[in-house]
C-alpha cells in the first residue's frame, strides 16, 4: 500500500500542511519538528506523488522528449545527452517513440501535456501535433526538422 502525506501527518500528529511545508523545506516549521517529520517520512518510505503536486502547481519537473525511432542510434545518443543535462538540473525525462505513427505521436503528446511537462523536445511531429502543442500553450522545441512555415522554436544541426 502506498504511503500518503496524510499517513505521515497522522503518525507525526501534525497537519498535512505542516508535513508538506516540512518536506518541501518551506518556512513555518520549527527545525525539531521538521527533522521529526522527515525521519517519520523516511521510516514510512513515503514518496511524494509528483503528479498530484504537478496538478496543484500546474507544472512538473518533467521534460518530454518525442522521437521518431528510439532504435536509431542518432536518437539514442540524443536522448542520452538530453537526459544527462536534465538530471544535472533536477529534471526527469518522459520519452515517447512515435515510429512515425500519428496515433502514437498524439498519445505521447497528450501524456506529456497531462503530466504538465515543463517543456517538450520533438525530433519529428506532424502538423496536427504541432497545432495541439501551440493551442495548449505548451513550451516546445523542434529538433532538426523543417516545420514547413509553422512558426515555432527550432534547433538545427550544422
Amino acid at each position: 500500500m502506498r504511503i500518503t502525506i496524510e499517513d505521515v501527518a497522522a503518525k507525526a500528529k501534525v497537519s498535512v500542511n505542516t508535513v508538506s511545508r516540512a518536506l518541501s523545506g518551506k518556512d513555518g516549521v520549527g527545525e525539531k519538528t521538521r527533522a521529526r517529520i522527515v525521519e517519520i517520512a523516511r521510516e514510512m518510505n513515503y514518496r511524494p506523488n509528483i503528479l498530484a503536486r504537478s496538478m496543484r502547481h500546474d507544472k512538473s519537473d518533467f521534460i518530454g522528449v518525442l522521437v521518431l525511432d528510439i532504435g536509431n542510434s542518432v536518437f539514442t545518443k540524443m536522448i542520452k545527452g538530453i537526459e544527462k543535462e536534465l538530471m544535472g538540473n533536477s529534471f526527469s525525462i518522459i520519452i515517447g517513440n512515435s515510429d512515425e505513427n500519428v496515433v502514437k505521436e498524439r498519445h505521447y503528446l497528450e501524456t506529456m501535456l497531462s503530466t504538465n511537462c515543463r517543456g517538450i523536445i520533438i525530433s519529428h511531429v506532424n502538423n496536427s501535433g504541432l497545432m495541439l502543442l501551440k493551442e495548449e500553450g505548451a513550451p516546445f522545441v523542434v529538433l532538426d526538422r523543417d516545420t514547413q512555415k509553422f512558426e515555432c522554436d527550432q534547433v538545427y544541426v550544422d
